[in-house]
């Protein structure tokens, strides 16, 4: 397929003048693979509106603030496909919120397709065959060799066209409004920084039930997270999790043990030998770390919570929706705490489609559970 590469500023005026005056304007990004790099960087926005189609190379030296006053234009139709990841990216290295967002993702689900990943939905509608080949590739590598440009830039080639098919299916179905309002919620996600302190962050730290053992992998983790950052590597290929809870319930006596211990990066037991033992050090003095805290659980009933499961599994299905479309499992465990209706529903992109009938029904099982207590 054509498409234009965008690395010079030059480039991304011309690509401003094309895409001007678009009515829709289908987008995707690339970032930074977990399994390469630490952390999450953009590294290509392609973008795709007239039959043309851009790739930016958001590495190069350019100032690319023109496609976030694209992005924010409540004139322009923003089409991507799952935004979750896509919009939080832009949000922490930009700041663009993109509006009148339409993701066709969320659109195949309220339109009852049980396989609605893009490749899925572009070989059942277009008959078009994607590979996978390069769906955990580094796209950080310059100069990007043409395949991975052109798999990249299939992303964009039919969203537009795959939009328009969907949001026929939608109005057919009468369910644009519920569509809308849950398009109106991704355009709300931010970037949010874990804020679980490190140790929680480590699969099968719960194992560790000793205080000072706790204390000692959380002083780990904290130098695993620095070390990995200044390397630019994940954090697995700096330390494993598993050889992490070993070094906290074993800890090496000294650095000449510590170059003896499998799963650590070379470096590890070399230049970043002494950070590490001064952290097992900190780890033996310091307090056991407390877990965060799992949410209010007063008043919550798990046998309602249940019943309302058992209900929204059959009310999906009568709807033939996945059953988190019709209320999230956070608004399940609230319903099951005592939270009201009406403030829990208000949260839902279903009320403003079926809420009437939703409050009753819920109401009815609320009744139901009350009078067997």
């Amino acid at each position: 397929m054509n498409y234009t590469l965008v690395d010079t500023q030059e480039g991304i005026g011309a690509m401003a003048g094309s895409l001007e005056g678009a009515a829709a304007i289908a987008v995707d990004v690339e970032c930074t693979s977990s399994l390469h790099h630490y952390g999450n960087r953009v590294c290509l926005i392609q973008l795709s509106a007239g039959g043309e189609i851009f790739i930016v190379d958001t590495l190069a030296d350019m100032d690319i603030a023109c496609i976030g006053r694209i992005l924010e234009d409540p004139a322009v139709e923003i089409v991507m496909h799952d935004t979750d990841f896509d919009l939080r990216s832009l949000d922490r290295q930009y700041g663009w919120h993109p509006h009148n967002v339409f993701d066709t993702l969320i659109a195949a689900r309220l339109c009852g397709h049980k396989e609605f990943g893009l490749a899925s939905l572009l070989e059942k509608y277009f008959g078009i065959q994607r590979s996978k080949k390069f769906q955990r590739a580094d796209w950080t590598i310059r100069p990007l060799p043409d395949e991975m440009l052109q798999y990249a830039a299939g992303d964009v080639e039919e969203l537009l066209r795959l939009c328009r098919l969907l949001a026929g299916e939608l109005e057919n179905l009468g369910r644009m409004e519920w569509a809308r309002t849950e398009f109106a919620q991704c355009e709300e996600k931010r970037y949010v920084p874990d804020g679980r302190p490190h140790f929680a962050r480590v699969k099968r730290a719960r194992e560790l039930c000793d205080g000072r053992e706790l204390a000692t992998l959380n002083e780990l983790a904290t130098v695993r997270e620095g070390i990995a950052e200044e390397l630019d590597l994940p954090l697995f290929k700096v330390i494993g999790d598993e050889p992490l809870i070993a070094l906290a319930k074993r800890p090496p006596r000294s650095a000449g043990e510590l170059k003896s211990r499998r799963g650590l990066h070379p470096l590890c037991r070399s230049r970043y030998a002494g950070r590490i033992m001064e952290a097992l050090r900190r780890g033996r003095n310091a307090p056991a770390p407390r877990w965060p805290h799992s949410g209010d659980r007063r008043g919550y009933s798990g046998r309602l919570f249940n019943d309302l499961k058992d209900w929204r599994g059959d009310y999906a299905a009568e709807l033939n929706v996945d059953p988190d479309l019709v209320l999230s499992m956070d608004s399940l465990r609230d319903l099951a705490r005592g939270d009201e209706i009406a403030a829990v529903l208000r949260k839902e992109p279903i009320h403003v489609w079926r809420g009437d009938e939703i409050r009753r029904q819920v109401a009815e099982i609320l009744s139901g559970h009350r009078s067997r207590t």
